[in-house]
């Protein structure tokens, strides 16, 4: 190893305990035993039990129980008896969702740096507070960054919304948050909640994009504004047609209990937003045409 580098290693100190005491164990002999019980099922016609183990059983589990139940299950003796001898093996100690037991680790190992290997959004505000007055607590990595889809529970959602960014690329409430922090002020714009008059779309960087290379991926944002310019929270079905050297990929509006496909050419905005993405597939000019039923259409050329 490096020995410049710091050595640290992420660890679920709760769920790390669960498995330590039997719980969720994987194996490949369970699997290979698993997968024969599935497949002499599905010869006899009946439905295969799946049994979840590993990182499944422990995601399944967390999203039952709810966000706080890894973080008050770090804090039981057995999750710092099962984490001690690893930590006093690394320089730095890393926690995943480990914050309830931050102020008494510090304590009890006046030796022990520790870094929030794994923290949620929500928990941005407590765990600053307290790395102001800890310095022995040096950061944390927050999970996550964007939205993604998998990881969901309770349909028809189908994806996390852990993040700070949608899968749309839109910032969240608590990417405003974080930046407060950092800033000590934020860029949150200013909405209006009244029903939008004006449908406005423009290539993502100020309008400017003009690579002309076969296989660019333009991303076009589609806002509802109202007579004034100012960004509504008013939705609307929005159809996306592209014509010339262009094809549509897909539309994206961050909402993740929307299940409409990726590749449809229709899809309602969300919270004021749309996002669609256009591939080159030639040299010539692109119009990407943005309609609304209850809006005026509007074109846009991408290319010179």
């Amino acid at each position: 190893l490096d020995d410049s580098r710091p050595v640290t290693c992420g660890i679920n100190i709760f769920f790390n305990f669960l498995n330590h005491i039997g719980f969720g164990q994987y194996s490949d002999e369970k699997a290979a035993k698993e997968a024969e019980r599935n497949a002499k099922a599905k010869a006899e016609g009946k439905k295969a039990k799946e049994r979840a183990t590993g990182s499944k059983f422990f995601n399944d589990l967390a999203g039952i129980m709810g966000a706080d139940f890894m973080k008050i299950g770090a804090t039981l003796h057995g999750s710092d008896v099962t984490t001690r001898d690893a930590f006093a093996a690394m320089d730095i100690a890393g926690y995943n969702y480990g914050e309830k037991r931050y102020r008494h680790d510090l304590k009890k190992y006046p030796d022990r740096l520790i870094l929030g290997s794994e923290t949620f959004c929500f928990d941005a505000y407590k765990f600053w507070e307290l790395a102001k007055a800890e310095p022995r607590l040096i950061g944390d990595f927050v999970w996550s960054g964007i939205d993604y889809l998998g990881e969901a529970h309770g349909w028809p959602i189908h994806g996390s919304g852990a993040g700070f960014i949608t899968t749309a690329g839109f910032r969240k409430e608590n990417f405003y948050d974080r930046q407060k922090l950092w800033t000590g002020q934020s860029e949150k714009p200013e909405m209006n909640e009244e029903p939008a008059a004006i449908l406005v779309a423009e290539a993502w960087n100020d309008g400017q994009d003009h690579r002309t290379e076969e296989g660019y991926l333009y991303q076009i944002l589609v806002q509802m504004k109202d007579a004034e310019g100012r960004s509504t929270t008013a939705d609307s079905r929005v159809r996306m047609q592209v014509i010339g050297d262009g094809e549509l990929v897909s539309l994206d509006n961050g909402d993740l209990a929307d299940l409409t496909p990726f590749t449809a050419s229709v899809r309602s905005s969300y919270q004021g937003h749309l996002v669609g993405y256009v591939r080159r597939i030639g040299e010539g000019p692109i119009t990407v045409r943005v309609s609304s039923p209850d809006m005026s259409e509007q074109d846009m050329l991408l290319s010179l």
